[in-house]
């Protein structure tokens, strides 16, 4: 905008994909956290336990899902990738 553009330009066609990436991102987090507090208030164990397969099965495949991100950042290492794209084969 400092360039003269407007806010819907900027918005638009400059940051499009960044907004996006944080709303991704942001329902991700909001749904982890919803499924662990129904965990947590979870007092059946068979329920509990098809709760914390699926928030794990999820979870997973985000991770999955965002593999380059995590190996170019440092996050995971390559035999984790490779051991965890394993898990899905």
């Amino acid at each position: 905008m400092e360039e003269g553009n407007s806010f819907f330009d900027v918005w638009m066609y400059q940051v499009s994909d960044e907004i996006q990436s944080l709303a991704i991102a942001f329902g991700n987090r909001y749904m982890l956290q919803g499924a662990l507090k129904y965990l947590s208030d979870c007092t059946d164990a068979k329920g509990k336990e098809l709760l914390t397969a699926s928030i794990h099965l999820h979870m997973l495949t985000l991770v999955r899902q965002n593999f380059s991100w995590y190996l170019m950042n440092g996050c995971i290492s390559e035999s984790a990738a490779a051991s965890l794209d394993a898990e899905f084969d």
